[in-house]
């Protein structure tokens, strides 16, 4: 039976009724693919998700996804129904998964099993004369417990796999789960063997579960594996096992500090970080900006898995721009991960704290990390995920927005809070277009004040595919360059694969064979003679297989670009207003404020606390409560007690509910709307079966009946003397002449006559062989064919439906008047006039004539593109390119 996933934290029971809850307070809706079954290949399967619900709601879309036993995808006749069907085309094991949606947009998945196997095939108990039956060479014979020897077939050992994330890192919570069927059987026992993927042991309840859990302690980088023995009712035995990498969790780090600095002070700040599966092995804070600049060193004192490091900066000027700078820290562990991180700092130019505010406020969002990985789970669509991961902080706002930008296909979005942020979104690969197992990521991180970072980053999608290949890669042979006549290029591989060797012909006469290492791509180059047009063709030892990829190599050309460029002198200057028209704003160079007021507000307050405040600016000066007289309304069947007064009778009806009806039906769906779906029932029935055979049929519980007939099992040779003494099912072979006596003939050789008559004086006897035949036949051996019975036990399920009973009562309006107070917190602040003074620019343009080998930029005019081949002008007047053509 199938393992649920739905964990039942809270029943409610009310009338006899028991109601299910989802665990936790995430508000996800229950997901009900139904149960396991088992089916036959070209049958159809139907599938039922109505079972589903949202505790909290209701159900507002359905997704049904199918892998098929070989590792494909496909989906049933109406993959977005509550109810469809499919029909198998394979034998094996198919991994059903389906995904419901509640209406506040939450999901939950739940997966079930299809076992497939070929439709039996109609066997004649008893052979025609016609029929030729060979019998096995090598026949398996057993001997059942009546004592009757009969031929079975040999038993076929249980197969499997372990299900769970191939890719773990060190300190992660996994769990595993054996999946594992017998072909002619059942499992009857299963344990787990000892793992070198956690340090702690397994309780003995555990080891004979079909689930493990463990905590991963291992040194990331390495492999493990994670084994299993299963054994069927035959007492065969087989051992799954599945190799788990351990991967490297980066360091965690953050730079604490403050966020606004006067020009020419020093502050402090403090690099905090950790790394939870190893030891730091180095660190640094800095900035690359020339406002800042380090009066001390760092205090790092070797390796550790944790701490902080203290170091202070000196602002020097207010930065250009936008007036701030960045100190940026980087943090490596043993294992080569590598975490950055960065804190932008406001540098001011006054001293007075009223200065600080509004430049605090105008911070935007720093983004820490962006990373991607791969999800792990046993089967369904989740198997070929990317999991982006990312991290940012905001010191000005306590929630930040997320927009995920995946190449050009996707544009997703997810909210996250806290300090720092973090948010994940996954996406599936195949939805996605690669050009050389690449994507590109763009994340944009807003806070709640408008203000953004942007991030890109290109990830190398190149993972082993487990029915061969890599997932997001096109062609074996990549090109990875061209330098002149050398190309670079790489050959992607499998590990596996590490110590064999493959062969590499370039095409223009010259070829290699190379020695593998354990990498995913094995690199090489060649420099070719001449240009032309080559294939490049690599063949590996393992495999008839070979990866052909045409290059062309042409004759060496090169770019002259000829063209006029802007020289520019830029004058500068500060000053609230534009100076003239030719002048251009450059960043702010500082803000002038004065006070000129004070503004007073008030919020709501709770046995006087704030309920909120305000913001950072504002000052608490005091509390205040406000009264007022509510005229309160109710209506109700029943009198409410207290100072409720009776104001009118019987203005209207109500429907009160009253208990449930229920009724249980042998087919879902054959009930009205007003009926409710509650659960399924099982109920156990018995049915006879019976079959013909020789021996006892596989299983337990077979009696043997009377006999009905015969089955053939081998031949005989027998010789008759006559051909009609042959049955008809005998197969004739031949004939064999045989001496059956002799023959006696006796002559007279000598005569004498007396008295007129002749007398025989001597005889001669003469003997001749007398011969006959015998005839060979193949004859036809049988064994008696009996009926056996047995009585199986079998599981048929009913389904109980609930409707809501009412009563119809009376309804009153009751009044009562209420003197409420409102407590207040007083708040105030400064206002102040705020003059920016702005830096500004006058760029005066001269033009010079210029030429180079790249396409220019900037600002440009009479640009001209000539395109020569290299060896048409002297070595000095051409780029360095050409000397490969030398």
């Amino acid at each position: 039976m199938k393992l649920r996933s739905i964990a039942l934290a809270v029943l409610l029971v009310g009338a006899g009724v028991t109601a299910p809850v989802a665990a936790g307070d995430d508000g996800r809706p229950l997901a009900d693919a139904g149960l396991d079954q088992t089916a036959t290949v070209g049958s159809t399967v139907y599938l039922d998700g109505g079972g589903s619900l949202d505790p909290d709601g209701e159900i507002v879309a359905y997704n049904w996804s199918i892998e098929t036993p070989s590792g494909a995808t496909i989906t049933p006749s109406d993959p977005t129904s509550a109810t469809t069907r499919f029909t198998p085309d394979e034998v094996g094991r198919y991994y059903v998964t389906l995904t419901v949606t509640g209406d506040d947009g939450k999901r939950h998945s739940d997966t079930l099993y299809v076992d497939v196997d070929r439709a039996p095939e109609l066997q004649t108990p008893t052979a025609t004369p016609s029929e030729t039956t060979t019998p096995s060479s090598e026949p398996t014979s057993t001997t059942h417990g009546d004592g009757d020897g009969t031929t079975a077939s040999a038993n076929q050992p249980p197969n499997g796999a372990i299900r769970g994330p191939s890719s773990v890192a060190s300190g992660a919570s996994v769990t595993y789960t054996i999946d594992a069927a017998d072909p002619d059987g059942e499992i009857v026992d299963r344990w787990w063997l000892p793992t070198a993927l956690s340090a702690s042991p397994a309780a003995q309840g555990e080891l004979r579960s079909r689930t493990r859990s463990l905590t991963v302690d291992g040194t990331p980088g390495t492999s493990a594996e994670v084994s299993a023995i299963v054994v069927d009712d035959d007492g065969a035995t087989s051992t799954l096992s599945k190799t788990v990498e351990l991967r490297n969790t980066l360091p965690s780090a953050s730079i604490e500090g403050d966020s606004t600095a006067v020009v020419n002070s020093t502050k402090t700040y403090r690099l905090v970080a950790s790394d939870p599966d190893g030891q730091i092995t180095s660190v640094s804070l800095a900035s690359d900006d020339g406002s800042v600049e380090a009066v001390e060193p760092m205090p790092w004192r070797g390796p550790t898995s944790s701490g902080e490091w203290p170091r202070s900066f000196r602002f020097t000027e207010i930065p250009a721009d936008d007036g701030t700078v960045t100190l940026e820290a980087t943090v490596r562990d043993e294992h080569g991960g590598v975490t950055q991180v960065e804190k932008v700092v406001t540098v001011i130019e006054s001293t007075d704290p009223q200065e600080t505010i509004d430049p605090a406020a105008q911070h935007a969002p720093q983004i820490l990390t962006l990373e991607a990985s791969f999800i792990d789970s046993p089967g369904g669509i989740n198997s070929r995920q990317l999991l982006f991961n990312a991290t940012a902080i905001d010191n000005d706002s306590d929630r930040l927005v997320f927009d995920w930008r995946i190449g050009d296909v996707a544009m997703l979005r997810n909210t996250a809070a806290g300090d720092p942020a973090h948010a994940n979104i996954s996406y599936s690969l195949e939805d996605m277009q690669f050009e050389g197992g690449t994507t590109e990521v763009t994340l944009t991180v807003t806070d709640q004040n408008g203000q953004q970072q942007r991030l890109t980053k290109t990830f190398e999608i190149n993972r082993e595919d487990p029915h061969g290949g890599n997932i997001g890669r096109g062609s074996q042979v990549q090109i990875s360059r061209k330098h002149g006549r050398t190309i670079y290029a790489s050959y992607q591989v499998n590990k596996i694969h590490a110590g064999e060797k493959i062969f590499v012909s370039f095409g223009d006469g010259h070829s290699e064979t190379y020695t593998l290492g354990s990498t995913d791509s094995y690199q090489f180059k060649h420099k070719y003679s001449s240009a032309g047009r080559y294939a490049l063709s690599v063949s590996p030892t393992w495999t008839s297989d070979s990866a052909t990829t045409p290059l062309n190599i042409s004759k060496q050309t090169y770019t002259v670009w000829q063209y006029d460029r802007n020289v520019t002198e830029v004058l500068r200057t500060e000053a609230a207003e534009r100076p003239s028209d030719n002048w251009e704003r450059d960043g702010i160079a500082r803000i002038d404020r004065d006070q000129i007021g004070t503004k007073t507000t008030k919020t709501r307050a709770i046995e006087g606390r704030a309920v909120m405040s305000p913001g950072q600016e504002w000052t608490r000066v005091g509390t205040t409560i406000t009264y007022h007289t509510e005229k309160r309304t109710k209506r109700s069947t029943t009198y409410p007690g207290g100072d409720w007064k009776l104001e009118e009778q019987n203005i209207d009806e109500k429907q009160v509910f009253a208990g449930w009806e229920y009724t249980t039906v042998p087919q879902r769906g054959i009930l009205g709307a007003d009926w409710e779906y509650v659960e399924a029932v099982p109920k156990a029935v018995e049915r006879t079966e019976t079959e013909r055979s020789a021996g006892r049929p596989s299983g337990s519980g077979w009696t043997r009946g009377e006999r009905v007939g015969q089955t053939q099992t081998s031949y005989d040779t027998r010789w008759v003397d006559y051909r009609f003494h042959a049955d008809a099912d005998w197969q004739y072979l031949g004939a064999d002449r045989y001496i059956s006596g002799y023959g006696k003939t006796t002559t007279c050789v000598e005569y004498i006559k007396l008295y007129q008559t002749r007398h025989c004086v001597e005889k001669e006897t003469s003997y001749h062989p007398e011969y006959d035949y015998r005839y060979e036949y193949r004859v036809p051996e049988y064994d008696p064919v009996y009926e056996w019975v047995r009585t199986v036990e079998e599981t048929e399920w009913e389904y109980r439906y609930r409707s809501a009973t009412h009563t119809t009562e009376a309804v009153h309006k009751y009044t009562k008047e209420v003197r409420v107070g409102t407590e207040y917190v007083q708040w105030e602040r400064p206002v102040f006039e705020k003059t920016t003074i702005y830096r500004w620019e006058d760029t005066q343009y001269t033009w010079q004539e210029t030429r180079a080998f790249s396409k220019p930029s900037g600002e440009v005019r009479n640009v001209t593109k000539v395109v020569k081949q290299c060896g048409t002008e002297s070595a000095n007047q051409e780029p360095s390119i050409c000397s490969e053509e030398s």
